[in-house]
């Protein structure tokens, strides 16, 4: 195939007709990517996810040639109808906005506002703050400049960059607020799909914070919702964070949304990092040791790949929790390497220091108490097993491993328990 595009290159290039096709190609691809970000708010989202996979090619071609030849108006209305990663599924499909940002003329264009709101979500994504921050000022003020937004549509993404700002800090009521503002918005202005997944988001974060209280409400109308809108994924968006809500004041009920979850996911052939890695937590919180271990791993890969090591070390605890009864020495190996990558930023997920205060609830709430707690209960087996001293050295293995290594090392260990079990 591509022997063929080359040689089709060549021919266009000697008629003269390369710019004109790239320009039509172009213009196709910015009408498919809104037609597919329509599809993606309903039953056909993941018909539409994968189609959207097999198109990522031509849509980096048609962003490309924007950008060379200088189009700004081809640029930003890609970026534009693009779905937006929230309703992605699988592999998520973003295009850098920085490039669109230098481009002649860019800040006279109407959707401006949106490309710097975009660049906030993909800066907050990023881990770089300060650039995250200054981009959604800019996007409010930008909006300012231009007049009113009626769809509010810049506000919404600015309000979920912040949300994910205040998540990457540790600061989970913070984001589930953000999340909220994110509903209101998109429930005022008519985009009912939007509402769902920020319904789903604001109750993972009032779990991860260990405010189920807040949460269960927030899960149940986002999963009625879901379900008017036949939107898979925000069906188990919601499953899993009622799951989360109710696990420890009704763990069977927890243990059927979960199920439910997962079983609709499996069904259809996908899965996400977000996801998946709350089926974790959840499953071992549930003591579904097995389910958890196995969702673990998986969630690992999704992890490394994305580059979120504090998640990978809660992921790793999680394995060392469920293999320490069984293969001690190499549960401590995972705990000293869950350490060093648990600790590497200040997210939820991350170990709560000793003396810091828990949130009022019990041991068990929040998702950083709560990996505390395991990692305690961990040692305590990994202590009567091993020794002090033999625990010490072992985690010290652990700890000196990079993450290529520890990730490669906790999936082999995984393999060999999963292996030993059938």
């Amino acid at each position: 195939m591509e022997t063929i595009r080359e040689y089709a290159e060549e021919r266009l290039a000697e008629h003269g007709e390369t710019d004109v096709l790239r320009n039509r190609h172009a213009e196709h691809y910015v009408g498919l990517g809104g037609i597919l970000s329509e599809e993606m708010s309903g039953p056909r989202q993941i018909d539409a996810g994968r189609r959207l996979a097999a198109e990522h090619e031509n849509l980096i071609a048609a962003r490309n040639f924007a950008i060379d030849t200088g189009n700004v108006d081809v640029a930003l209305r890609l970026i534009r109808n693009i779905p937006v990663a929230t309703l992605q599924v699988g592999y998520v499909l973003t295009f850098s906005v920085d490039p669109i940002l230098e481009l002649r003329g860019v800040s006279d264009h109407p959707l401006y506002p949106f490309a710097l709101a975009v660049d906030a979500v993909q800066a907050a994504a990023h881990g770089d703050r300060v650039a995250a921050e200054e981009f959604c000022s800019q996007a409010l003020d930008a909006v300012d400049r231009f007049g009113p937004d009626p769809e509010q549509i810049v506000a919404q993404v600015v309000s979920n960059a912040r949300a994910n700002l205040a998540f990457s800090r540790g600061a989970l009521q913070d984001a589930a607020t953000y999340m909220e503002r994110s509903v209101e918005i998109g429930r005022s202005c008519g985009r009912p799909a939007s509402v769902v997944m920020s319904l789903g988001a604001a109750a993972t974060f009032h779990v991860m914070a260990g405010n189920s209280p807040a949460a269960v409400p927030l899960a149940r109308e986002g999963l009625t919702l879901g379900r008017q809108l036949r939107m898979p994924t925000a069906i188990a968006v919601c499953l899993t964070a009622l799951a989360g809500a109710l696990a420890d004041a009704d763990p069977e009920q927890a243990r059927a949304l979960l199920r439910e979850s997962l079983q609709l996911e499996a069904s259809l052939d996908y899965e996400t990092w977000s996801e998946i890695t709350q089926a974790a937590l959840i499953s071992a919180r549930l003591e579904e040791w097995d389910q958890a271990i196995d969702l673990a791993s998986r969630a690992i890969r999704h992890l490394h790949w994305g580059g979120e090591r504090p998640l990978l070390g809660a992921m790793s605890n999680i394995v060392a929790r469920v293999l320490a009864p069984v293969t001690a020495e190499a549960a401590a190996v995972i705990q000293g390497a869950a350490y060093v990558l648990a600790t590497q930023s200040p997210t939820a997920a991350a170990p709560v220091p000793a003396g810091q205060p828990r949130a009022a609830g019990g041991p068990r709430t929040g998702t950083a108490s709560f990996v505390t707690d395991l990692r305690r209960e961990t040692t305590g087996l990994l202590r009567d097993r091993l020794g002090e001293q033999r625990l010490r050295e072992l985690r010290a293995e652990g700890g000196v491993m990079n993450t290529d290594e520890a990730v490669a090392y906790v999936l082999e260990a995984v393999a060999d328990y999963q292996r030993a079990a059938d």
